[in-house]
């Protein structure tokens, strides 16, 4: 039985840098109608939309799966417009929040969770032997940041700040409800002393089927011995990438062909990459493919390698990890949480020591060499149908009607429709 619709005012973070969390939500209104969601987006001349995020938001408005409004620039009075809910889907919440009041919508204040705000991750401190970090481990990023990430002390301390006072003034937010999208979130969450339960659905995102069978249908043989997929900044790994390779050829004795998928989010941080590659001569090894915005062009390409690197500092999911196993191809990525809460089980992720690159290179070093090598491709591509169905977008808008309907107390919560959760 269908139920009734919610009608949702969704109100979006600054959008300059297209990330996991804005393309999910772009995901969730596509598919919506499964669920009897009804989106209506408020843009603001506040937010900084990119070219590709606007060109999305207008396709999904032309396929009539959203409406679109345009803030006024003086306040309005209270709404009475019919909307069940106002949803802010990032951690940087309280801009867009204030935006809602500030346009008069009154509904209850959903607000949902991708990392920890302003700092992402706790999991950079486990370089440092803090395995459980605390909000009092928080005094020693800074320092830490600029170590391994080259980031200002002082902008580091005020994300360190900043976290703090974002996460404590969630937690004094009248009538609101908050989601971990992943356990790994809900745990962080805890860890700096968020007080509540956030809802943590089971499942927070999908792969679409059509472009991972396609890609599973191409026999060619691996043309590159690693593949790196991900954004170009320091907290991604960018600037452990360098080092792996120089290890990896070191190791195997031999030249080697890695892939690189992605753009620049910060000059800074790509100059910085390029600096290492010349340093360590690696250049030649790098195959640079720029931004794969096409699935079926990235899925290629994943396919096409031997291995994932994924030297990642900070994630709560991983759907890089998610697409190169429904692909067959092995992962080797630093111990996080997010590979160990949510991937450590799964066979075909390697996990290594945070910030530990020779132990990357090692490991990978021993895939590329095993024998069996096509055995466990084939092995791992076998289990993409089981993922596929686990993570469907069917069942992400279920669970995000879920949450909606959710009394915000940590009870019970059923999907009673399409078959369940």
């Amino acid at each position: 039985m269908c139920p009734q619709e919610l009608q949702v005012a969704v109100f979006l973070p600054n959008t300059s840098v297209v990330g996991g969390a804005l393309v999910r939500t772009l995901k969730v209104i596509e598919h919506s109608r499964r669920a009897n969601l009804r989106y209506t987006a408020y843009l603001s001349p506040e937010v900084n939309k990119s070219r590709e995020v606007d060109g999305r938001l207008q396709d999904l408005h032309r396929e009539g799966k959203l409406e679109l409004v345009q803030l006024r620039t003086r306040r309005a009075k209270a709404m009475d417009a019919p909307y069940d809910l106002l949803v802010v889907p990032s951690e940087f919440w309280i801009q867009p929040l204030n935006r809602a009041r500030f346009a008069g919508i009154s509904a209850p204040p959903l607000v949902e969770l991708h990392a920890l705000p302003f700092i992402g991750s706790l999991d950079v401190l486990k370089a440092v032997g803090r395995e459980s970090p605390t909000r009092r481990d928080l005094v020693k990023l800074p320092l830490l940041s600029t170590r391994v990430f080259g980031d200002s002390a002082a902008v580091a301390a005020f994300q360190s700040l900043a976290c703090l006072v974002s996460t404590r003034a969630l937690g004094r937010l009248r009538d609101a409800k908050v989601m971990a999208v992943t356990p790994v979130v809900s745990k962080q969450l805890s860890s700096i002393g968020f007080p509540g339960t956030p809802f943590v659905p089971p499942v927070h995102v999908g792969v679409e089927e059509g472009p991972i069978h396609e890609a599973n249908e191409d026999e060619t043989e691996p043309l590159y011995d690693a593949v790196f997929v991900g954004r170009f900044h320091s907290r991604r790994g960018l600037l452990d990438l360098p080092v792996v390779v120089a290890h990896l050829k070191k190791i195997l004795g031999r030249e080697v062909n890695v892939a690189v998928c992605g753009g620049p989010q910060q000059p800074a941080h790509f100059e910085r990459f390029q600096r290492l590659v010349r340093a360590l001569n690696v250049g030649s090894n790098l195959t640079m493919l720029g931004f794969l915005s096409s699935p079926r062009d990235l899925y290629s390409v994943v396919r096409r390698a031997r291995v994932l690197l994924y030297p990642s500092y900070a994630d709560s999911f991983s759907i890089t990890v998610l697409e190169a196993l429904c692909l067959g191809v092995s992962v080797v990525a630093y111990d996080i949480d997010a590979l160990r809460m949510i991937w450590g089980g799964r066979k075909g992720v390697h996990r290594v020591p945070i910030g530990d690159v020779r132990a990357l290179a090692t490991e990978t070093a021993r895939i590329l060499s095993t024998s069996d090598s096509d055995e466990v491709r084939e092995d791992l591509r076998r289990q993409s149908s089981a993922l596929l169905e686990e993570y469907a977008w069917d069942r992400v808008v279920r669970w995000e009607r879920a949450f909606y309907e959710w009394d915000g107390n940590g009870g019970s919560v059923e999907v009673p429709f399409e078959g369940g959760a």
